[in-house]
């Protein structure tokens, strides 16, 4: 039997949000605290991937969230508490259970026996929603009024009362807003936004090169969809017209659909995301991320290409290294889709990238972790374990008010800024077990024994072979 449960937990630091999952995919038992910046390394087919879907899917449900008459009080107000929402979510689960085949395209028996707990600190969002309620209304757009529908907020010490009004005046004034049904989906409405604010997921997949690659037979798959629909020559019988269906198009996990819509709407983007706003705070996040791409991406409505040495040499998208088409998403989030109140799931962040940039790219992580983004990664990379090391190290030179000095800093490479409180990670190891591990974080960085072992491993063999080529 399937479980889904969520609890609160009072103790909780309330930078942390901790999963406890069983028989989901590959992977057996995990346990994980998700902090500012999680990694979950390990071999390859234990479940890192299924792990990191599964989380971007459980948070994107939190705008699922849906608001009853049976949740307002007898003047039809919505009063929130820390334990209405911890209630609230947990009602959820069940429904994400169930949805999980869907989710992960996939058939829902590989799930049936999928169990999960969550904690999270109800204190802590209940605070963000007050945080965002302090402007005393928030504006929902009703096409078919004169003016916008608000609701009045009100903070009444544990307790948080909204009520539903349009223009300023009583809700009466415009007469579908006198139905308890009506006043609940807007209440719905404005909880689910400020929901999908608390916590934002956004997924950049290990597929990331072919969907920059296929784009534009993605939008003709979309486009034959359309066809589809409208031949007079299909079926009548609606559950022969959705088999048809079924068979023609491809299924993706959800995370993977997203990244498909990203870039096939990425000439359409027009708001710049606060950290391009904000280019020059976030100037050292900047500087590694020209390193990285050695070049810029030029988008139009119609195409995308990539080019070096100031335009002068341009490529197609499609023509261009491996390593710019697993950047692109990179690209597209930095510049218009970043928001203080992400969460960043990545799935094997060196993938096409050579050693001295996949250097480059733990501490271009590091610094989104700087700007307030929660970051989660998968990663099979020693050298981005290293250098996470080596952030934390730097860590532990500052905070004991020594300086570097300048001719060690210039020959290290770093910029002024980087570096890595080690009570920021939270790290993890799958293992043969099919169970999640977790690795020690200190001041000295992440105890990946995994790694460690295999690279003494390697050596041992390397050294056997001179020996042998030594008595030839």
């Amino acid at each position: 039997m399937s479980v889904f449960n969520l609890m609160y937990n009072k103790s909780m630091n309330q930078s942390m949000i901790r999963i406890n999952i069983s028989h989901l995919g590959f992977l057996n038992e995990a346990s994980l605290d998700i902090g500012p910046l999680t990694i979950i390394a390990g071999k390859n087919n234990t479940g890192k991937t299924y792990l990191s879907y599964f989380l971007f899917i459980l948070f994107k449900s939190f705008s699922d969230l849906h608001i009853s008459t049976r949740d307002l009080n007898e003047k039809g107000q919505l009063e929130i508490t820390k334990e209405f929402l911890i209630s609230k979510i947990q009602k959820m689960m069940p429904h994400i259970q169930r949805q999980l085949g869907r989710f992960f395209a996939s058939s829902p028996d590989l799930f049936k026996e999928t169990t999960c707990s969550f904690e999270l600190d109800g204190a802590n969002l209940f605070k963000f929603l007050q945080d965002q309620s302090k402007k005393g209304k928030i504006e929902i757009s009703f096409v078919d009024a004169k003016g916008k529908i608000v609701i009045w907020t009100e903070s009444k010490g544990n307790k948080l009362i909204w009520t539903l009004a349009v223009d300023g005046q009583k809700a009466k004034s415009l007469a579908v807003l006198t139905t308890r049904i009506a006043s609940a989906s807007f209440f719905d409405m404005a909880l689910q936004n400020m929901l999908s604010q608390w916590i934002n997921p956004i997924a950049i997949t290990s597929e990331r090169t072919g969907i920059s690659l296929f784009y534009k037979e993605l939008d003709s798959t979309r486009s034959a969809l359309v066809d589809l629909l409208v031949d007079k020559t299909l079926p009548s019988n609606k559950y022969q017209l959705w088999e048809q269906l079924d068979k023609s198009i491809s299924k993706y996990a959800l995370p993977i659909k997203t990244n498909i819509s990203t870039i096939r709407d990425v000439g359409e983007y027009k708001n710049s995301s606060f950290l391009w706003k904000n280019k020059e705070q976030y100037g050292v996040l900047f500087k590694l991320w020209e390193q990285l791409i050695n070049g810029q991406f030029d988008i139009t409505k119609d195409s995308i290409s990539f080019s070096q040495d100031q335009g002068r040499i341009e490529v197609p998208l499609h023509l261009s290294s491996s390593a710019s088409k697993s950047l692109f998403l990179f690209e597209i989030y930095l510049k218009y889709q970043a928001t203080p109140t992400d969460f960043l799931l990545i799935d094997e962040p060196e993938l096409n990238l050579h050693p001295e940039a996949q250097r480059i790219m733990a501490r271009f992580l590091v610094q989104l972790v700087q700007a307030g983004i929660r970051v989660l990664i998968t990663t099979h990379s020693e050298i981005i374990i290293r250098e996470i090391n080596n952030l934390i190290m730097l860590n532990r030179i500052l905070r004991n008010g020594k300086t570097v000095d300048e001719k060690i800093k210039c020959e290290l490479d770093y910029y002024s800024g980087e570096l890595l409180d080690p009570h920021y990670v939270s790290a993890y190891m799958t293992t043969s077990r099919h169970d999640l591990q977790k690795a020690e974080v200190n001041e000295y960085g992440l105890d990946m024994t995994s790694f460690e072992k295999f690279i003494d491993h390697s050596n041992a063999i390397s050294d056997k072979i001179m020996e042998i080529l030594e008595d030839l």
